[in-house]
């Protein structure tokens, strides 16, 4: 079962990130962009 987070909380954004993160296509990719993917976890 996978873990549960409340929408846009610290924990929520680290889990999206960490996901992102080992996500073999998004490596791939992110090897030819320029500049940053930025993720606010504060309004």
């Amino acid at each position: 079962m996978p873990m549960l987070h409340h929408f846009a909380s610290a924990e929520w954004v680290n889990a999206v990130k960490e996901a992102i993160n080992t996500h073999d296509g998004y490596r791939e990719s992110a090897k030819t962009w320029e500049g940053n993917f930025w993720v606010c976890d504060r309004a």
